[in-house]
């Protein structure tokens, strides 16, 4: 039985950690990460920060700025990333 056109085959509940069988607390911590991340490469770009400045200015080592910056935050917690908000003046969560 072949799909028809612009049919969705999976019916999303809005949250594709959700979606992806995190269990929910797991779920919102990932979703909070992800909304950091996109606020603090949101500064950076803007600024136009190099990664030698972020070295500075967030006082870590270039590869965990280099993480940052392909968006490896994995292993990085929620800590971390809100005390690199605090660095870059991002205030809006």
């Amino acid at each position: 039985m072949s799909r028809k056109p612009n049919t969705p085959g999976h019916v999303t509940t809005g949250n594709v950690f959700d979606d992806l069988g995190f269990r929910p607390a797991e779920a919102a911590m990932l979703k909070f990460k992800a909304k950091i991340l996109s606020l603090l490469l949101d500064r950076i770009h803007q600024k136009h920060y190099t990664q030698a400045q972020l070295t500075k200015i967030l006082g870590d080592y270039q590869p965990s700025i280099s993480n940052l910056l392909n968006g490896k935050i994995s292993s990085m917690s929620i800590k971390k990333l809100l005390h690199y908000a605090t660095r870059l003046n991002v205030d809006r969560f």
